[in-house]
């Protein structure tokens, strides 16, 4: 015999347990299933209003009825004990099938009666039918069979909160195992990432203004998406600077911005590359592609201002070089001068050097160890491969001057200067000696040493 229910009003409520009073906001009959909205009315599994509670008698919509949280019901046309009994989509009835809300609400016993007992049975919804929360459906949750949405009834109303900031829970959301997870961690105030990337935005549509605040105000990394064309990362703020260490795969290996020294530092490196022989930077003429600006107002007489220093420590018995090298190769004609290094010192309307000035310093120490090898300070090598042209002139030095100011050409002009450290010595590079022989000369070059000048005779024939 299939389940019929009776909806007639002549439900009889023969066990009534937990009763509550309650005013109707809907007409009900005995026996109907009752739920919440706005106030209490027929539940309804059409309408997702779940059944709470079993309407004690008939009575209209504003009355104070009894009503139960279970019962047993007699006068209903009964099938197979056992079977379950759900809300129906006709509003406060019964149904032996699930409806559009599938709510157990109880079980057939036989013999035409029924025990119901809605508010402990589980409670579930098919697909796009949502579940209401707060006295205005304030909230609601839904699965549209691929999303579930948890919605306000405006935007931006109320905050979804796990906890109160007092009682509160960890909250761990998986990925697809059970090593690939995110971690709110309550004991420790800390959100771990485990074994999944983490990604902002996507091509096309970026992410926002990304920002870490620390544990002191103004101390944050902070990702700019409108900083400049591609964004911009910045760590800390102006006049708030934090270190920034980038590790190597060695340990000791590091590129470490501190902060507080205002350096960038690298420790441990092997080296660092700018481009590479297969792919170098590409320079336009005018625009350096390394650049290095300062200052310095320091009035120390004995401690020179060094903006760039290369030191290097030689620690290999037979090893050569040790020094920094400038290389520039080309297999096209150049214009009117190349240069592998050049040196420039600009001295401007009041500038001037009390001692010596210069654009090139060349500065050679010996010591006790340098019993043989051949040593210069400065050294021109001129490197001519077999089938090499010497051009219209070459030299090992070559030396001219732009003087509008007629500064080499007058009496204080040198072709170069030996300083006071060079004397007349006997046997040494400089020495006195007469020469009765007589010259022919049609030129001489001056030069000074030790604050005294002379002069080399020349003649344009080599002959003379």
């Amino acid at each position: 015999m299939a389940f019929t229910d009776v909806t007639d009003g002549s439900r009889v409520i023969k066990e009534g347990v937990g009763m509550v009073k309650i005013t109707l906001a809907a007409d009900c009959c005995v026996g109907d299933l009752l739920g919440y909205n706005s106030g209490w009315v027929l539940a309804d599994a059409n309408g997702t209003y779940p059944a709470v509670l079993v309407a004690g008698v008939t009575a209209a919509s504003g009355a104070e009825i009894a009503a139960y949280r279970a019962a047993k019901i007699g006068g209903i046309t009964s099938g197979t004990a056992g079977n379950k009994l759900y809300l129906s989509d006709t509003a406060g009835d019964y149904s032996a099938s699930a409806g559009t809300l599938s709510q157990v609400v109880g079980v057939e016993l036989g013999g035409g009666e029924i025990y119901v007992e809605p508010e402990d049975e589980s409670v579930s919804f098919i697909d796009n039918i949502p579940l209401y929360f707060g006295t205005a459906n304030d909230v609601s949750l839904k699965w549209d069979s691929a999303n579930f949405e948890i919605l306000p009834v405006a935007d931006d109303t109320g905050t979804f909160a796990v906890g109160d900031g007092t009682t509160d829970m960890d909250v761990k959301f998986y990925q697809g195992s059970t090593s690939h997870y995110v971690l709110f961690d309550v004991g420790g105030a800390v959100v771990t990432i485990v074994g999944d990337a983490f990604t902002m935005g996507a091509s096309g549509t970026p992410a926002g203004d990304f920002t870490l605040w620390g544990t002191t105000a103004n101390y944050k990394v902070l990702f700019d998406v409108n900083g400049d064309t591609n964004g911009a990362w910045y760590f800390g703020a102006n006049d708030y600077g934090i270190d920034v260490v980038f590790y190597g795969q060695t340990a000791g290996d590091a590129l470490t911005w501190d902060a507080s020294a205002g350096a960038l530092v690298a420790t441990g490196l092997t080296k660092v590359d700018i481009g590479a022989s297969g792919t170098p930077l590409v320079l336009t003429a005018g625009t350096p592609i390394f650049e290095l600006y300062s200052t310095c107002a320091s009035t120390s007489g004995s401690t020179s201002a060094e903006p760039f220093l290369v030191y290097n420590t030689m620690t290999g018995i037979g090893g050569v070089g040790g020094r920094a090298r400038f290389y520039m190769t080309t297999n096209v004609a150049l214009g009117g001068w190349s240069n592998a290094l050049k040196a420039h010192a600009v001295y401007g309307a009041s500038g001037r050097t009390t001692g010596l000035g210069s654009a090139f310093c060349g500065e050679l120490t010996l010591s006790a160890g340098t019993t043989s090898g051949t040593y210069a300070a400065l050294e021109a090598e001129l490197v001519a491969e077999a089938g090499a042209s010497a051009g219209t002139a070459t030299s090992f030095l070559y030396m001219n001057a732009s003087d509008a100011a007629t500064v080499i050409n007058s009496a204080a002009g040198y072709l170069f200067e030996i300083g006071s450290g060079v004397t007349d010595t006997a046997g040494g590079i400089f020495e006195a000696e007469s020469n009765s022989d007589s010259l022919s000369m049609t030129h001489v070059l001056k030069i000074r040493i030790a604050g005294t000048a002379y002069y080399i005779p020349l003649n344009t024939s080599k002959g003379f």
